[in-house]
């Protein structure tokens, strides 16, 4: 191992994100200026290396449920769990951002995607906690604390790329995120419970319609992660196909059930969907030059014993892990 190209490997990332430079173009300049400046590899293995990185089969779910979330966040869908949520939590003290917590679980097992559950969600949920008396940074930060729970209930787009990456099955982390994830929105909800206790927040207005009757305009959506998730799980449809039959259960909903979708909405949707995808898999693209740069010099093996001879034990190890992430 050579300690140079380790400093300039990890000392070019961090320049590169001080200068504000996107991680992903930060990631992929300093692999390659390091390959450059050492001579560790002809120049067309970059290209080779970014290519190579995204050409899986298993990737392509990641833009099947990107697509299924945006397109599900454009219909009732959305509005239905939120409703369903209210009608179960409330009138207890919080119950609107409770229930902002609980609507990210539901929306979460369907697009499998963060940034989808907040965009869904967000554009009418805290302009409804703020006219219900709750502050705009609480709003703002209960909706983006519960979309990162998308990273963890599956279907995971997170989950995705690092059984790609780590070359570890899917469906296992898949069930591995179901407690994990539940037990961050119970942590959110207590945060939230006891939050609006101190502050006063008043609880959720319950719908119009009784519990059963919010919870039949809402089965199309409680449906879809019972569908997806119960197929991967029953030998039905790998975690990719799942993805496929994603998109085409929301373009169901949306043009055929619900009709709050027609097909001239359908163009602006894909492009939004493949800026995000594109965004995400170029990151997957880069990350995978840094971490060839990494392996092939040896530097994420002495990383791994340092971080084992610092932290005996599994729980230290992980606590470990957690700060260096």
């Amino acid at each position: 191992m050579n300690p140079a190209v380790g400093l300039c490997l990890f000392g070019g990332l961090v320049i590169l994100l001080l200068a504000d430079v996107p991680v992903a173009a930060a990631l992929g300049l300093s692999a390659a200026v390091t390959i450059l400046l050492f001579d560790l590899a002809p120049l067309e293995v970059v290209p080779q290396l970014l290519v190579g990185a995204t050409h899986s089969w298993t990737l392509l779910a990641v833009p099947f449920f990107i697509l299924a979330g945006t397109v599900l966040g454009r219909t009732q869908i959305s509005e239905r769990l939120v409703a369903l949520a209210q009608a179960m939590v409330g009138r207890i003290p919080g119950g609107l951002g409770m229930a902002a917590v609980a609507a990210s679980i539901f929306f979460a097992g369907i697009s499998g995607s963060g940034p989808a559950d907040v965009a869904a969600l967000g554009t009418f949920l805290i302009p409804a906690m703020k006219r219900a008396g709750y502050d705009t940074p609480f709003a703002a930060a209960l909706m983006a604390a519960g979309g990162g729970i998308g990273i963890i209930i599956p279907p995971s787009i997170a989950l995705i790329i690092y059984g790609v990456v780590a070359d570890t099955s899917i469906s296992r982390l898949f069930i591995a995120g179901i407690v994990p994830g539940m037990l961050v929105g119970g942590s959110l909800m207590a945060v939230t419970y006891a939050t609006a206790r101190r502050r006063g927040f008043p609880p959720a207005p319950r719908p119009a319609q009784g519990t059963c009757r919010t919870a039949g305009r809402a089965a199309w959506g409680l449906l879809a992660p019972v569908i997806i998730l119960g197929g991967i799980y029953g030998g039905v449809f790998t975690p990719t196909e799942a993805a496929a039959v994603a998109v085409a259960y929301a373009l169901l909903v949306g043009l055929l059930i619900h009709r709050d979708l027609r097909p001239r909405d359908l163009v602006p949707l894909f492009l939004d969907a493949g800026v995000t995808s594109a965004a995400v898999l170029l990151l997957v693209a880069a990350a995978s030059l840094f971490s060839w740069v990494l392996t092939t010099q040896g530097l994420a093996e002495a990383l791994g014993r340092a971080v084992l001879a610092l932290a005996p034990g599994p729980v230290r190890f992980l606590l470990l892990v957690n700060i260096l992430v």
